[in-house]
């Protein structure tokens, strides 16, 4: 997504403030962007830290974001679908303003950016010798 869940694209930029939601909320999000078809599409995902941090521009700062590409986007800390192991009541974030992941408590407030389709990688196939 070019504009995060709670904003909108004006045609040159997004507009409106980024919602927050706790991670519960954010999942649900995804059900009801998914039941809406946003774009003509129901295959909106929360993405995972590799896929979120790939568009971190460690260059600039608040947001650490190319801002010409992500016009409007704000320094907002951003849910992943990634939990953290053996914490289930935490789940990853990744922070726009400074650039750097983290495990959050779910019951905190981030805002949403989703991405489409499957995950960017496959977790190998073990052998079963």
């Amino acid at each position: 997504m070019r504009c995060a869940v709670g904003q909108r694209w004006s045609g040159e930029t997004c507009v409106g403030k980024a919602q927050s939601f706790d991670w519960r909320q954010a999942m649900a999000q995804v059900e009801r962007i998914n039941a809406q078809q946003l774009g003509g599409h129901s295959d909106w995902r929360m993405p995972i830290v590799p896929e979120l941090a790939s568009i971190v521009e460690r260059k600039c700062f608040n947001p650490r974001l190319n801002t010409e590409v992500f016009t409007g986007a704000p320094s907002e800390i951003f849910w992943t679908a990634m939990e953290k192991m053996g914490r289930p009541d935490y789940a990853y974030t990744l922070d726009f303003g400074g650039g750097a992941a983290r495990a959050t408590d779910k019951h905190d407030a981030a805002a949403v950016r989703l991405v489409r389709g499957g995950p960017w990688w496959e977790p190998p196939v073990m052998s079963q010798r």
